[in-house]
């Protein structure tokens, strides 16, 4: 009832405005007078008040005026999301197709057995698993060993290794795998495949 008596109460008081701000005093009243459906109500934002306000009067005697502008929604986004770590961004990609990286890896193991990951799984150390800054979590790549040209195909489950010089950190099935177990990193080459 609250509502109803509100919208008569704009309308009323937005017609009598309008009327008396007209420039042409000859001009009818039916062609100032505004609609029920030229009023756009919407709620405060407190979602606990009662309020609306008056937040457009549609002008639909002067429509050459209107100018209205469609929204392109954007079909390509290069990042899904960013996160901070150490003070850092690191914006991960949201379409990896085509990815390839240089760069050093790392193994990780015991002390990371069994403690989540970035998506929420166990680590498991006997599992063939990669953690990459930016890659989505799920990729597949298969990884090179530049320095024996070994090769394994890892999923990414993680996020890291933070570390400056390093672009992946494989689990220690995959450093056997890639042959590097025992020098700890090597210089490698990662291509998404999926």
């Amino acid at each position: 009832m609250k509502k109803i008596l509100f919208v008569v109460f704009c309308t009323c008081s937005l017609i009598m405005l309008q009327a008396c701000s007209s420039t042409k005093s000859k001009q009818s009243v039916s062609n100032n007078s505004l609609r029920e459906d030229d009023i756009v109500l919407k709620m405060d934002k407190n979602p606990m008040s009662k309020r609306h306000r008056v937040l457009k009067i549609a002008d639909n005697h002067k429509k050459n005026k209107v100018h209205t502008k469609k929204k392109t929604k954007k079909t390509h986004r290069r990042y899904k999301y960013s996160y901070r770590v150490r003070g850092k961004r690191y914006k991960v990609l949201a379409n990896a197709k085509n990815f390839t990286q240089l760069g050093t890896a790392s193994w990780y193991g015991k002390g990371f057995h069994r403690k989540k990951t970035a998506n929420g799984e166990r680590f498991n150390m006997y599992a063939l698993t990669a953690a990459h800054k930016i890659l989505p979590l799920g990729s597949k790549v298969l990884v090179t060993n530049l320095a024996n040209g070994k090769e394994v195909v890892l999923r990414i489950n993680d996020r890291g290794p933070f570390h400056s010089n390093r672009v992946i950190d494989v689990s220690k099935k995959a450093a056997q795998k890639l042959g590097f177990i025992g020098r700890g990193k090597t210089k490698v080459k990662i291509r998404v495949i999926q």
